[in-house]
C-alpha cells in the first residue's frame, strides 16, 4: 500500500445534456447541525448517511466523492417533490362529537379521576378536589417502616401471644365440656334420675320382684308339673291384672307355694274334704288330690273351662293321686254345697269374687246348724274382699319360717282363716 494519491477521474457528461454531472445532480445537503439531528433522532426520523454531509459513506462503503451512475429520470424529479413522513399520523377529528356524553378519561388518568368518570348517558357528580399534601402524608405513612422492637420487648410479646393461645384453647375446652355436659350428660342423668324415681317405688319394686318370681315358679320349679295336664293350665295367667288393687299375677297357684299354705293345715286330713270355689282348669284340685283327703269338691261356672277341669281330672296320672274322689260341678252361689264334715275351702283370685260375701254367709249358716273346723284359704285379696272378724273365723298368724316364705317367695299373697270349733 502506497501513499499516492488516486489520480481524479476523467470527466463524464451526461447523456441527456452537454453539461457534466455535476451541472445535473443537486447540490450536497447543508451539514445538519447536532439540535437538528437530535431532534429527529427524537421525532423517529432514520436519515442515511447521504444525509451527514460529504464525509458519510455511501451503501458500497467507498468514500463520497465517488460519482454515483446515473439516476433514473423519474426518480430525479420525485426526489425534489418527495417530503419527509409525519413521525405520527394525525387521527381526524370525529364529525360531531356528541356534546352530552363526557370524554373518555385518558389512559395517564389518576385510578381517582377514573372512578369519578360518567359513563355513557350518566352523569356522575364531580369528584372531590385532591389534597396532595395528605396524600403525600398518608403515603409516607405506609410506607415507613414500624420502629423493630427491642428484644426484650419481642419476648414480652411472644410469651403474650403464648398466653393467649393457651387461654383460648382452655376456653375452647372449658366450652367443648360445657357443651358435651349440656347436651348429652344433663338429660342422661334427669332420665336416670326419672327411671330411679319411677323404678324406685315400692309398687314397681313388687312388681318386678313379682315378675321373677313367676318366672322362677313356673318354668324353673313346675317345668315337670305342667306336662301333666291335659289342657295347659297357664293359659289363664296374668301379669299386673290390677295393679291399682295391688294385685301383680293372677294364675294357676305353684305347687311350691302351695306346700307351704297346707303346712298351716293338720297333719291328719283323712276326715275333711277340699271344696274348690271357682276351680279354673282343675290345678289346685289336682295339687290337693296328692294328700290324704277324704274328698275333693271343685266348682267352675264357666262352660268352657269346665269342660277344660273335666278333661284334666279325667287325664291326671293316677299314680300321683293319693285322693282319687274327685267330683266337679259346674254352679255359682246358688248351687254351691258344703259337705258336713270337717273342710278347706279355697277361693282362687279372690280379688274378683263377687260372690265371697254370698258364699261366707252360707257357710256360717252350715257351721251354725252343725260346727266343725273349717279352714277358709283366699288366694289374692284385695281390702275389700278380707272376712271380716267375727265370733266364728279368726286369721291365722303361721310360724315364721312360713311367713318369711309366703311373703317372700310367693307371688300371690295369701290370707288363711279358721273357725273356733
Amino acid at each position: 500500500m502506497t501513499n499516492e494519491r488516486r489520480p481524479k477521474p476523467a470527466q463524464r457528461y451526461s447523456r441527456f445534456s452537454q453539461s457534466t454531472y455535476d451541472d445535473v445532480l443537486p447540490p450536497p445537503p447543508e451539514e445538519p447541525s447536532f439540535a437538528e439531528i437530535v431532534m429527529r433522532a427524537l421525532n423517529g426520523h432514520h436519515d442515511s448517511a447521504r444525509d451527514l454531509g460529504p464525509a458519510g459513506r455511501d451503501s458500497g462503503g467507498q468514500r463520497g466523492w465517488e460519482q454515483p451512475p446515473p439516476p433514473d429520470p423519474s426518480v430525479f424529479w420525485e426526489m425534489e417533490t418527495r417530503e419527509a413522513p409525519d413521525p405520527a399520523p394525525r387521527q381526524a377529528p370525529s364529525p360531531d362529537p356528541d356534546p352530552v356524553a363526557p370524554p373518555k378519561p385518558s389512559p395517564m388518568s389518576t385510578p381517582i379521576e377514573a372512578e369519578f368518570s360518567e359513563l355513557p348517558g350518566e352523569r356522575k357528580a364531580a369528584p372531590p378536589p385532591r389534597d396532595p399534601l395528605a396524600e403525600k402524608t398518608a403515603k409516607a405513612e405506609i410506607q415507613e417502616p414500624a420502629a423493630e422492637p427491642a428484644p426484650a420487648q419481642k419476648s414480652e410479646k411472644r410469651r403474650g401471644h403464648r398466653l393467649k393461645q393457651a387461654g383460648r384453647k382452655g376456653a375452647g375446652a372449658l366450652a367443648a365440656v360445657a357443651g358435651t355436659v349440656r347436651t348429652k350428660a344433663a338429660p342422661a342423668l334427669v332420665n336416670s334420675a326419672l327411671w330411679l324415681a319411677h323404678n324406685l317405688r315400692r309398687r314397681e319394686i313388687r312388681r318386678r320382684y313379682n315378675r321373677a318370681l313367676v318366672f322362677g315358679h313356673t318354668r324353673i320349679a313346675d317345668r315337670k308339673l305342667e306336662p301333666l295336664f291335659f289342657i295347659p293350665t297357664r293359659k289363664s295367667e296374668a301379669i299386673n291384672p290390677a295393679v291399682e288393687r295391688g294385685i301383680h299375677y293372677d294364675g294357676p297357684v305353684s305347687s311350691a307355694v302351695f306346700d307351704w299354705i297346707m303346712a298351716l293345715m293338720p297333719s291328719d286330713l283323712r276326715q275333711y274334704a277340699f271344696v274348690d270355689i271357682r276351680a279354673g282348669r282343675g290345678r289346685t284340685s289336682l295339687l290337693a288330690s296328692k294328700l290324704e283327703f277324704n274328698r275333693i269338691i271343685a266348682y267352675e261356672y264357666d262352660a268352657e273351662i269346665f269342660d277344660d277341669l273335666q278333661m284334666n281330672v279325667a287325664q291326671y296320672p293316677r299314680s300321683r293321686m293319693k285322693c282319687r274322689n274327685i267330683d266337679s260341678y259346674r254352679g255359682d252361689v246358688d248351687g254351691i254345697r258344703l259337705p258336713d264334715q270337717p273342710c278347706v275351702i279355697w277361693f282362687s283370685s279372690a280379688w274378683r269374687e263377687p260372690m265371697i260375701a254370698g258364699v261366707m254367709n252360707y257357710v256360717r249358716e252350715t257351721y251354725r246348724q252343725s260346727p266343725r273346723r273349717i279352714y277358709v284359704v283366699l288366694e289374692n285379696t284385695a281390702d275389700d274382699t278380707a272376712i271380716a272378724s267375727d265370733n266364728i273365723f279368726d286369721p291365722i298368724d303361721p310360724p315364721l319360717a312360713e311367713r318369711l316364705k309366703l311373703k317372700l317367695l310367693s307371688p300371690v299373697d295369701f290370707k288363711v282363716y279358721r273357725s273356733l270349733v
